[in-house]
């Protein structure tokens, strides 16, 4: 190739920039288990065997592959068992049989299941093996994708819903107290809050503090009123520096005041 030249990213080159596709392999024997492994992570897989269905079940209930190569014929749990019970924990892995029996009833079986196709040890070869869960694999990036597109599209709707009630389509006017009422129903809606409550301040007459000019919400009622000192309150503090603030516990902030940051909730 002439120096200088343009070189471009072929398939195999794309690929690399990826993750690799996490592989499971199950089979009874070990050493076959082993092999199959072997040769995908060859093709560049990143392949892991077990001769467990048990094992099988932790390590997918515990981490990600893309799909789980099952042997058919394993005691104590069958490959079509095993198959549900990894799609149960983790629907998206798409499997994989591996059967010696070379009939028709294999393949309804896997189907039955979810199966994603089956492969006859009789017929074994690094080509099929490699096409297969390459497939596989990309169509459990694909299922993933989807499942997490539907799922932000389901917090976008609730999200929507949250802020529905604020009155932006009201045609009166609306008094404060109702606009922070609706607030804190949305504010509570949006965060998955068991509590929640809105502070409007004011600053002192000698602008050396802040009072509540008005307080709604969860135990909000006696904070109306109140008088902070310039440097008490991390709502306040909040409302000043204009950006949320998030603890653990309230207490640890340097500004917390008992007075107007206390909230009681079983979860806090």
């Amino acid at each position: 190739m002439p120096t200088g030249a343009p070189v471009k990213a072929g398939g195999a080159e794309a690929r690399a920039t990826e993750p690799r596709p996490r592989v499971l392999v199950v089979d009874d024997e070990p050493a076959f288990a082993e092999a199959v492994a072997e040769l995908l992570e060859g093709s560049g897989f990143d392949a892991h065997s077990c001769s467990d269905p048990e094992e099988a079940l932790r390590r997918t209930g515990a981490e990600q592959f893309e799909v789980a190569l099952l042997d058919l014929g394993m005691p104590r749990m069958d490959g079509f068992e095993l198959a549900e019970r990894v799609r149960e924990l983790s629907p998206t892995t798409q499997v994989i049989i591996l059967t010696g029996r070379d009939d028709v009833e294999a393949a309804r079986g896997g189907l039955h299941v979810g199966a994603y196709d089956f492969l006859m040890k009789s017929s074994f070869n690094a080509a099929a093996i490699e096409g297969t869960v390459r497939a596989a694999a990309e169509k459990s990036r694909t299922e993933r994708a989807q499942a997490e597109l539907a799922r932000k599209v389901g917090e976008a709707n609730r999200l929507m819903a949250a802020l529905h009630g604020l009155g932006a389509t009201d045609r009166e006017p609306l008094d404060t107290k109702v606009v922070l009422e609706r607030l804190v129903v949305a504010a509570k809606a949006l965060a998955g809050a068991e509590v929640g409550r809105a502070l409007l301040f004011a600053p002192t007459h000698n602008e050396e503090g802040l009072v509540v000019e008005e307080a709604v919400g969860d135990g909000a009622e006696p904070l109306r009123g109140g008088r902070l000192g310039p440097s008490e309150g991390i709502a306040a503090f909040a409302a000043m520096v204009g950006e949320g603030v998030t603890l653990a516990r309230a207490t640890d902030h340097p500004r917390y005041s008992h007075r107007c940051d206390e909230v009681t909730a079983r979860d806090r």
